[in-house]
């Protein structure tokens, strides 16, 4: 079985265990899921050098968007307490260095990062939310 076609059978038992609909492999609704998973699998393969990089796996972290993956996981990492300037601390170092550490970032290839981002999509249908 190929990559494509245990993608769409995935998303097809997704849309029955989310939506309580049954789909073929190949019927519209699972044919943008599809090509959702592809856009976002591409984009997060082709991200360029401009994120901070944490370890040798080249796990790429841009915080300013990437922080709310870790909303609730790791603790606050933005602190709004004031430095001896009077000036906002910022993202706080000691919460987030620990946490990075400790984290197992073997998603080498963004095939986890991009279900996320497609399981979202798909909890964010009104056959989800108002079941």
């Amino acid at each position: 079985m190929n990559w494509a076609r245990r993608i769409r059978a995935k998303l097809v038992e997704l849309f029955d265990k989310l939506h309580g609909i049954q789909v073929a492999a190949d019927s519209p609704e699972v044919q943008d899921a599809y090509d959702l998973f592809v856009e976002v699998w591409q984009r997060k393969r082709q991200q360029d050098g401009s994120h901070f990089l944490w370890n040798d796996e080249n796990v790429e972290v841009e915080w300013l968007s990437d922080q709310y993956f870790f909303d609730g996981i790791g603790g606050d990492f933005w602190s709004e307490e004031l430095n001896e300037n009077g000036d906002v601390v910022g993202w706080d170092w000691d919460l987030i260095n620990p946490f990075i550490e400790s984290q197992d970032w073997s998603d080498l290839h963004a095939v986890a990062r991009t279900w996320t981002v497609v399981l979202a999509y798909l909890m964010m249908d009104y056959r989800y939310l108002y079941l």
